[in-house]
């Protein structure tokens, strides 16, 4: 208390005597063990060991902020763009309050460019795993609330005003001249067109912008945005063409997509836009970095400091005769031929023991597993003890020596029972002998 500013604290128990810390505090953590699930029902996040703290805050934590901040802007920046837009239109039409477009296609607006911001709240990854486990000081980020604080704020606002008076401005240029908009009638477009118009150049804006901003793509964030772009012309395709629904809009869009001005104008804005957002960006990375920056040029192999390149089999195996590493690595030979695709990784029992073959016990030590028969200090939390003893894949002992051990056993237990039948046998001929005695 009394601090400025207010530290984010981060809590972690396994047992239910921790629930009141875990509730106190800004973050809980909880861990599921043998004393219950009573803190992982008081928790925000659940693990199941503690080590995992580590991906939990670093790499987790770390890229779920700076998703989340980015959605966040993204989601005001567009919208305050397509509120920018409508207010200068009011210059042109006296401050009537008419709307520059059509209700329900205003009214799309969010549903259209709703599955960008979701992908990138997802997948974004700003730099790999690995890069953040090296560097962990880029944990500053969420630390020092970077990504989401009022500068940055205003500075996306900003932005989407000078954005917004762009998009407006051209395609108002384009549509001035009457020759660019005339109809078949020898009449020109009307509002609808016009407006329309800008709305289509609007969200192409946009969905450059969310391009722009995004740093994984794979096959989910390009359908995303593929899914966008016809999601908007179908509905416009199939609205239109509905009378009954807006008479005024009858039409409008397939009068508007015969208009060779409609594309360029498309293409003139949205390049306009993005070229404008990415120099902002070259700008602040040219002459104002900071330490994400070079970090991101670093997991991408730019600059002097450049990741090298993953070395193969051949070069690990003379790096660890160098250093009189033991353990024989698995050669190419001894590694499975193909990885499989279907979500699952799957090993042969060969290929498990050629593996763990291939590590040192510093290593073994490091990831948990240790020799059988070595004191181990028992603890609270489940599943946190191997051993390289037993199990598929263990290097210590084999299968067959854990059969012979099995064997040894069975066989002991043999001669104590033929030893205890022996001893039976042997009272018995003792009682008859004394009764024949008598």
């Amino acid at each position: 208390r009394g601090l400025h500013p207010t530290p984010m604290t981060l809590a972690i128990g396994d047992g239910a005597n921790d629930v009141g810390m875990i509730q106190a505090a800004a973050v809980g953590v909880g861990i599921s063990g043998k004393e219950g699930r009573q803190a992982v029902n008081s928790s925000d996040f659940a693990i199941a060991q503690f080590r995992f703290l580590r991906s939990l805050t670093l790499i987790h934590g770390r890229w779920n902020y700076r998703r989340i901040s980015k959605t966040i802007l993204y989601s005001f920046y567009k919208n305050i763009v397509l509120t920018f837009i409508l207010f200068f239109y009011q210059f042109a039409c006296g401050f009537s309050g008419q709307s520059l477009f059509e209700s329900y296609v205003y009214a799309g607006y969010n549903f259209f460019l709703g599955m960008p911001p979701l992908i990138i709240g997802l997948f974004d990854k700003d730099v790999s795993k690995e890069t953040v486990l090296q560097f962990k000081s880029l944990y500053y980020v969420g630390r020092q609330n970077l990504d989401l604080n009022v500068r940055t704020t205003v500075g996306w606002i900003l932005q989407a005003g000078f954005i917004s008076l762009i998009i407006y401005l051209l395609v108002l240029g384009a549509y001035y001249w009457p020759h660019n908009v005339w109809d078949d009638n020898g009449e020109t477009s009307g509002l609808w067109v016009f407006g329309t118009t800008v709305y289509s150049a609007l969200l192409a804006s946009m969905l450059y912008t969310a391009a722009s901003i995004t740093h994984t793509w794979n096959r989910y964030v390009v359908a995303s945005f593929i899914f966008s772009i016809w999601l908007y012309f179908f509905f416009l395709c199939v609205y239109t063409l509905w009378y009954y629904m807006s008479p005024d809009f009858y039409f409008v869009a397939y009068e508007m997509m015969a208009l060779g001005i409609f594309w360029m104008a498309i293409l003139l804005v949205s390049t306009t836009t993005l070229m404008s957002e990415i120099s902002v960006q070259m700008i602040t990375h040219m002459f104002f970095p900071n330490k994400m920056h070079h970090a991101m040029e670093y997991d991408r192999g730019y600059g002097d400091g450049a990741k090298p390149e993953p070395v193969g089999d051949a070069d690990v195996a003379a790096v660890q005769a160098e250093e009189g590493k033991t353990g024989d690595p698995a050669g190419p030979s001894d590694r499975p031929s193909e990885m499989p695709t279907g979500g699952k990784f799957m090993l042969d029992r060969e290929s498990l023991f050629n593996l763990n073959a291939g590590l040192t016990e510093e290593e073994k030590e490091d990831m948990g597993i240790i020799p059988a028969g070595t004191p181990h200090m028992g603890s609270t939390f489940n599943f946190d003890y191997v051993t390289d003893q037993y199990g598929v894949g263990g290097g210590g002992s084999s299968l067959l020596e854990a059969d012979v051990v099995l064997q040894d056993v069975e066989e002991d237990n043999e001669d104590e029972e033929i030893r205890m039948r022996m001893s039976m046998e042997t009272a018995e001929v003792d009682e008859s002998t004394r009764l024949s005695y008598k």
